[in-house]
């Protein structure tokens, strides 16, 4: 099955810090994570690919798929026929807690 996909507002902002952060250190580091991802976003929506829920069970309890690039990573969920991609984090941050800070906040599910 294929799936067309979209960014929501959250990772848009997250993408931008980062690809930013980096193109200041190496356009080529810049170029090189938004290529990894345009390719892994390619494979899950083609169906060649699919990764399972998280293994952290507090964003597996909210269906997100997790997809890694390097030492960054990016969070998804399957809604209809659209692939999601809700967070974009460094493998470092404890991304658990601040989705769930953001869930929190926003009183919302993905």
């Amino acid at each position: 099955m294929a799936y067309s996909s979209r960014f929501q507002e959250s990772a848009a902002l997250e993408l931008e810090r980062i690809v930013a952060t980096l193109a200041s250190y190496s356009e080529q580091a810049a170029s090189t994570l938004l290529d990894h991802l345009d390719s892994q976003l390619d494979l899950i929506c083609s169906g060649i690919v699919s990764y399972g829920l998280s293994r952290m069970p507090e964003l597996a309890r909210l269906g997100y798929h997790c997809a890694l690039l390097g030492d960054y990573l990016f969070l998804y969920y399957i809604e209809g026929g659209e692939v999601v991609v809700a967070h974009v984090f460094h493998q470092r941050q404890d991304y658990a807690a601040l989705v769930r800070s953001q869930k929190e906040t926003e009183g919302q599910n993905p």
